[in-house]
């Protein structure tokens, strides 16, 4: 990576205070001030939620100086934050207490796991968790979500990727009723509001990796909930830096928009990222390439050529092709495997692609 676009962001940031960054007074006002609950609009046809993670690396502090540097370099604040939950971990922490002091706050993309640890190592059975062994943990993230949800809304998942866990936690039958008993339990039991469920897999499963999405897809309703969770799905163009050929986006999008149309649902990409083309020996254009891959048509047609980019295929081709409305896209700006890194700095083409796709009207949020 070229450090000298994360000092260029580091100066700028600083200079700015951050998107979205309060002053002292402000912050002490926020924290004493009852506020309303923040009526975020419902999904429409035309336009999607544009969201994202930040990893920090230096001169960033904390996730939410990586936050602030990333707004601050694209120029827009995100409407969609992600935060993921090993088991047992509180949903309530530092930045999330900064993120419903914004006003408007994001939504957030939470996801629980079924296990202890990052590299679930320390796995709890699926079927432990459907007979009601968990329910206090459970109802102590219920009880977390009654306050978030009074603030903004919330994308709400059970173990994304479960696929992944195959074996360790369970079967895809076991992942379905520890599914509808967890959110039973959340919705139900205690009455959180202002939910959206989803559904996230691996970008692999529906190209034919571990059984295939329907597989695992919630399809038989229990406790009387209806089957109205998003699709979700984590797109990442590694190339080689994991072994594999460059892979544009709508090569990676198209069989999961297709699953979508197939169970009638909005597609939620939860997780995306894109390396440089000359990334682990890539012999793709170094900024040119990932750049294109954010936005349109492939400067050069690969061996097995895509057609658009991220923002062509979700704004143009996908709606044309009569797929379901896509809700949320939330990039990952972190670094990736073996030295390639998915980071919008990168290179400046890359820092310019990412600036069009958040700036471009179909992810602005429609107006309340």
């Amino acid at each position: 990576m070229d450090n000298r676009w994360s000092r260029r962001r580091f100066i700028k940031t600083a200079g700015t205070g951050g998107l979205g960054l309060l002053n002292v007074s402000a912050l002490a006002a926020a924290r004493t001030t009852p506020r309303s609950p923040i009526a975020h609009p419902p999904l429409h046809p035309a336009t999607a939620l544009f969201g994202a993670f930040c990893e920090p690396i230096p001169p960033e502090k904390g996730y939410m100086g990586a936050l602030e540097a990333f707004e601050t370099e694209i120029g827009r604040q995100i409407a969609v934050y992600r935060s993921y939950r090993n088991w047992g971990q509180k949903i309530i922490n530092p930045p999330i207490t900064h993120l419903l002091e914004r006003t408007p706050p994001p939504r957030l993309y939470l996801s629980v796991h079924a296990f202890y640890d990052s590299k679930a190592r320390n796995t709890i059975p699926w079927a432990d968790i459907a007979s009601g062994m968990y329910d206090t943990q459970i109802d102590s993230w219920a009880a977390e979500l009654l306050t978030v949800t009074a603030t903004t809304s919330v994308y709400m998942c059970f173990h994304h990727e479960p696929e992944n866990e195959e074996g360790k936690c369970g079967t895809p039958t076991d992942f379905k009723n520890a599914y509808w008993h967890f959110r039973n339990r959340v919705e139900v039991t205690h009455a959180v509001p202002n939910l959206t469920w989803v559904v996230t897999y691996m970008g692999n499963t529906f190209r034919g990796k571990h059984g295939g999405p329907a597989r695992w897809w919630p399809d038989v309703p229990q406790f009387g909930l209806p089957v109205d969770q998003l699709m979700g799905v984590d797109l990442y163009n590694r190339n080689r830096c994991h072994y594999k050929q460059w892979r544009w986006f709508d090569w990676l999008a198209a069989k999961p928009w297709q699953f979508a149309a197939q169970v009638q649902r909005p597609m939620f990409i939860g997780e995306c990222g894109c390396v440089e083309g000359n990334a682990c020996s890539g012999t793709l254009p170094y900024g040119t390439a990932k750049e294109q891959w954010l936005v349109n048509v492939p400067p050069t047609p690969p061996p097995n050529p895509g057609t658009a980019g991220a923002l062509a295929y979700l704004r143009d081709v996908g709606p044309s092709l009569g797929y379901p409305p896509l809700e949320a896209f939330c990039y990952s700006n972190v670094l990736g495997y073996r030295g390639g890194s998915y980071r919008i700095d990168t290179s400046a083409d890359a820092i310019q692609g990412m600036t069009t796709l958040a700036g471009d009207p179909f992810f602005t949020e429609p107006p309340t």
